[in-house]
């Protein structure tokens, strides 16, 4: 099967893969993945009661439960359906949980400018070829001086052994080959001067941290948490 490296391809063959893994999503996760209690403690540290918080990609709601028990009225929006039916059924959103296609140029979150006072986004945009649309629509959403906090992978490995070269994005060869997936690779520079451009300040950068070792691969993943500060454009 040929996966071609645009947005409407990639968002079918993630949406397939998310549907066949909701049943058991929360079960793996939290027994082998740990960026979930990272990214939603970094997050809790800037939450006050009342914040209105939004989890992009938000899936099951894993990263969305410990802000909701911090007094948080959290939102959540999410490219696939079976994964939000799991998080309703939580009960931890309420009615605050929305269908929404993140990826490509067309991204748009449904809510008004100014809205949100924190936006988390975890193991979601090594799905994501380009950061600039979904940064800028965080920016839209996102108030004065509100934080994002997200993660995403960075390159690593040897080109053509670790990853193909696709059209200059770095892309995991054994999830293309295997999985038929897209998984994109990036670094801190870029990812650093899109934030600047978007209006973003105050970015703090882990160093890459471990978070679980690879289902597919077997080898370990390590991810880089951010916390961004929305100062303007």
């Amino acid at each position: 099967m040929e996966i071609k490296d645009d947005p409407e391809s990639q968002s079918k063959a993630i949406r397939c893969h998310f549907k066949e893994v909701a049943d058991t999503y929360d079960e793996l996760a939290t027994k082998n993945d740990m960026s979930h209690g990272i990214l939603s403690a970094a997050a809790v540290k800037n939450i006050e009661t009342g914040d209105k918080v939004l989890d992009i990609a938000c899936g099951t709601g894993l990263v969305s439960e410990p802000l909701m028990r911090a007094g948080a009225e959290v939102f959540g929006v999410d490219g696939e359906e079976a994964m939000l039916s799991k998080f309703e059924k939580k009960g931890v959103a309420k009615d605050h949980l929305h269908m929404a296609d993140l990826m490509g140029n067309g991204v748009k979150l449904p809510y008004a400018s100014d809205y949100f006072d924190c936006i988390v986004c975890n193991g979601f945009l090594y799905y994501v070829r380009d950061f600039g649309p979904l940064f800028a629509e965080a920016q839209r959403v996102l108030k004065s001086g509100g934080r994002f906090h997200f993660s995403f992978e960075e390159e690593y490995g040897e080109d053509g052994k670790d990853y193909k070269i696709i059209e200059g994005r770095r892309v995991s060869k054994i999830m293309l080959e295997q999985r038929n997936r897209m998984v994109y690779f990036h670094n801190r520079p870029q990812t650093q001067a899109l934030l600047a451009m978007q209006g973003f300040s105050e970015v703090d950068l882990t160093k890459p941290t471990f978070v679980h070792n690879s289902p597919t691969t077997g080898r370990p993943v390590y991810y880089t948490f951010v916390d961004a500060r929305k100062t303007g454009l």
